[in-house]
């Protein structure tokens, strides 16, 4: 069941990928200005109120900090040797994960939202859905949140309601729950928000009976820190759950995807068979790296255009490395990161 938590207090000339003349020029004006655009910093006190929840809902006490330490340092151990299973495969290691990496990302994506409110305006509704594909780890949860609470504050609306579907292949019941308490507090007084929960892989084939419903009323679809791992599990079945979930969004849509800066996000193939490689087998010369992004616009703005209908996408930004720099002055039990990211924002069209 839905987790709630109320406040308590009262047709043109088109190319051969389907874009008109017009839509191009309109997004690479976009494109250009994406990386010099003005910037609309979280304010201390909201990314301190982030950190806040996290260490009151997480119970992140001294006395427990020695043990955290330990798994974390495990999970690093495992991720490093990219044993997925291990690293998400318990409460305790979930937990840690929540307390270490989310906090982080959750002041990123906060102020990727209000940086990017013109492209997500849909968002000003009085009823918006989100869905959040692996997204399981709360950084979404309160980092979405907090940017649509500041979003409906900017507009003096003070009556909006914000659903959040949470889609992730691991067991992250229990820290969600945790992360749940007070969330009326993030958001200004009148407005609502709720959340579920749906451990589902996205890749196996039973995860469209889960996923159509959600996306068929979904405002913002996001993939955080998600797609490059669903390449890196199969290009096939990533490009056709891409092409899916699609055909499953509602016009005017969003898709907003994000992943980690540079080299390390892409697709290796094998130059001579064409195949699928390991990422690290660009380090021996055995394969050609091609940028996840490119593959991603390639499937979206190509392949999803291959009928008489053309694209059934608008891409509204492209940048490729942009940096959240928190405020060095925060505090917060365990170690924080700035984020570098590269960031996608397609528009679904009309069907």
């Amino acid at each position: 069941m839905p987790q709630k938590a109320t406040p308590s207090k009262p047709h043109k000339a088109q190319s051969k990928t389907g874009r008109s003349s017009d839509d191009k020029r309109k997004t690479n004006s976009n494109e250009q200005n994406a990386t010099n655009k003005p910037s609309h910093p979280l304010a201390r006190e909201t990314q301190q109120a982030i950190l806040d929840h996290f260490t009151s809902t997480l119970s992140l006490t001294t006395a427990s900090l020695t043990d955290l330490q330990k798994t974390i340092q495990s999970i690093k151990s495992a991720l490093y040797a990219r044993d997925f299973t291990s690293a998400f495969g318990s409460e305790d290691f979930l937990h840690a994960y929540s307390a270490r990496w989310s906090p982080s990302r959750s002041l990123g994506y906060a102020q990727l939202l209000l940086q990017e409110s013109e492209k997500v305006s849909q968002l000003d509704l009085k009823s918006t859905r989100m869905v959040c594909l692996g997204g399981g780890a709360g950084a979404e949860l309160i980092g979405l949140i907090t940017g649509w609470g500041i979003m409906q504050q900017r507009e003096a609306s003070h009556s909006s309601r914000l659903r959040l579907d949470l889609v992730d292949s691991a067991s992250w019941t229990s820290v969600l729950h945790a992360l749940g308490q007070n969330l009326h507090s993030l958001v200004p007084d009148g407005c609502s928000v709720e959340y579920a929960f749906h451990h589902i892989d996205v890749l196996a084939p039973s995860a469209a009976e889960v996923l159509c419903p959600l996306l068929a009323d979904a405002d913002l679809v996001t993939l955080f820190f998600t797609l490059n791992e669903l390449y890196a599990t199969g290009l096939g079945v990533t490009t056709q759950f891409l092409l899916e979930l699609g055909e499953g969004m509602k016009a005017s849509a969003r898709l907003c995807v994000v992943d980690s800066a540079g080299s390390y996000a892409g697709v290796v193939f094998d130059q001579e068979t064409g195949g699928q490689r390991d990422q690290t087998d660009t380090e021996q010369g055995l394969g050609k790296r091609y940028p996840m992004t490119w593959m991603l616009d390639h499937t979206l703005l190509e392949l999803d255009g291959q009928d008489e209908q053309g694209t059934q996408w608008r891409r509204l930004l492209a940048d490729e490395s942009r940096w959240f720099r928190r405020d060095k002055t925060l505090e917060y039990p365990l170690q924080l990161e700035d984020m570098r990211y590269q960031v996608r924002i397609f528009e679904r069209l009309g069907k």
